[in-house]
């Protein structure tokens, strides 16, 4: 008898043990590479130089960490490292002027040492972060890096979106840590123009059609029924802890990502008095492996219109899972060719006013020393509200960036309330329709202005859930 092949065996194992053969992930065909001159720049990219110019005397898409480090730290090595890093990333070190200029390290990098104590530091980050980074000449990276206390260093990194999203951070750090070590950085099979090049080329007529039958005729945005703000209103940013835990979270026996979604659209359609509200969902668009070394913009906003009405949260959350799913495959789609198709239609409304960010937070690692980072808010807005979601510790925070125009701070931190109290209930009444519902608590009366719950029946969303398989989480 010929000798059987491994798979061979795998399968006649399976065979003979009842059990269907454990289907190979299939290997995504290879990325091809570019021969372009200059690199084009990605649908998002293309998006964010629009913003770049249109806002050009505000830090709209300024990104600052700081970085608080305990350990033996050699400042000096570490700065070494930030060279190589960023010559080895091309959305580091190419301006984003006409001619796409490639800067040389003294041009894309500027690096300031300082000796300061923790307070000045702290003080030094917040104010990094209110800065307008040049992104046609240069530096694309600002580092501050600083003798603190005893063996305490801080380093502030600030860059633009164009260059570099949070999802980025963790190769960023990745790559510092190995040129830290003084050994050479690994070869990539691919660039980030050569993702930017593909993406643009895998947009069909079939994945356009998706978006504008999920939106609908007349996609729905939130008016939120909080008083105006006063004229003058600054922009800003609140953040606080929720209420719930990590066993609350997962006993739906659902990932957090459509969860969050979920609640977020139930307060919306209480605060806001619309039945499906539209809400622009920030997601990577990583949809490769080549592309988990690389650096750069890979997030794509995908405008989604969410199913409230009257389902209970237990369906609710399946049917966002469901639209999350058909999303994700096809989040290579431009969010302006979606706009642009819509007004084709005779349809304007902003798909963008709310929006909604579930953050995965990246763990810096460089060796021999322990490092807290810390995410600082530029002091615009991107949206007119926009809420992020992230794991903290054990527990989760949630935080709303706002326009001054939409809402105040007082408003906005009654906002968050309102959301850890709407979150806590649904997962404490899983199987009642969301809209009989009462958000508030009894205790707190300021949240009674979230209005009384309107009863109507059921409708069976659970009978359209289809099995959609595994999907990449966003």
């Amino acid at each position: 008898m010929t000798e059987l092949s491994a798979e061979q065996q795998r399968l006649l194992a399976a065979r003979l043990g009842g059990t269907k053969p454990a289907r190979r992930p299939e290997k995504p065909p290879d990325i091809p590479r570019h021969d372009a001159d200059a690199p084009p720049l990605s649908a998002g990219q293309q998006a964010l130089l629009f913003e770049y110019h249109r806002r050009s005397d505000e830090p709209v898409y300024t990104v600052s960490y700081s970085y608080w480090i305990e350990g033996p730290f050699d400042a000096d090595r570490f700065i070494e490292a930030l060279r190589i890093v960023v010559m080895a990333h091309e959305p580091l070190h190419t301006g984003f002027g006409s001619d796409r200029r490639v800067l040389t390290v003294e041009e894309a990098l500027k690096v300031e040492q300082v000796q300061l104590d923790e307070a000045a530091f702290a003080a030094t980050a917040e104010r990094r972060a209110k800065r307008r980074v040049d992104i046609e000449h240069g530096p694309l990276v600002h580092a501050l890096v600083g003798q603190l206390a005893g063996d305490r260093h801080g380093v502030v990194l600030t860059m633009h979106h164009i260059s570099c999203d949070a999802g980025s951070l963790a190769a960023f750090w990745a790559d510092l840590n190995v040129a830290y070590r003084g050994e050479e950085l690994p070869e990539r099979a691919v660039c980030y123009a050569d993702h930017a090049v593909w993406q643009r080329s895998r947009v069909t007529d079939d994945d356009l059609q998706h978006w504008i039958e999920q939106l609908g005729a007349e996609p729905e945005v939130a008016e939120l029924s909080f008083a105006r703000p006063s004229a003058g209103t600054l922009n800003g940013y609140v953040r606080r802890q929720l209420t719930v835990n990590d066993a609350e979270v997962g006993a739906l026996g659902t990932r957090p990502f459509p969860l969050f979604l979920a609640a977020y659209g139930v307060l919306l359609q209480h605060l806001g008095d619309v039945a499906e509200p539209t809400v622009g969902v920030v997601a990577s668009t990583r949809d490769h492996p080549d592309t988990e070394p690389l650096v750069g913009y890979f997030l794509a906003v995908l405008p989604f219109r969410l199913p409230v009405g009257s389902s209970t949260f237990r369906c609710l959350v399946d049917a966002v899972e469901t639209l999350s799913a058909a999303g994700l495959a096809r989040r290579h789609v431009p969010f302006a060719q979606i706009v642009q198709r819509l007004r084709d239609r005779k349809i304007v409304t902003d798909l963008a006013h709310t929006m909604f960010v579930f953050d995965e937070v990246h763990e810096p690692q460089l060796d021999g020393v322990r490092i807290e980072s810390r995410v600082h808010s530029n002091g615009t807005a991107v949206a007119p509200i926009t809420l992020f979601v992230r794991r903290w510790g054990a527990g989760w925070e949630v935080a709303l960036e706002f326009d001054g125009s939409e809402l105040d701070e007082t408003s906005a931190k009654l906002f968050l309330d309102c959301f850890d109290i709407a979150l806590s209930k649904l997962l404490a009444n899983p199987d009642q329709p969301v809209n009989a519902l009462n958000f508030s608590d009894g205790q707190a009366s300021e949240l009674d202005m979230i209005g009384q719950p309107v009863t109507a029946p059921v409708l069976p969303l659970c009978e359209l859930i289809v099995d959609h398989g595994d999907t990449q989480p966003l």
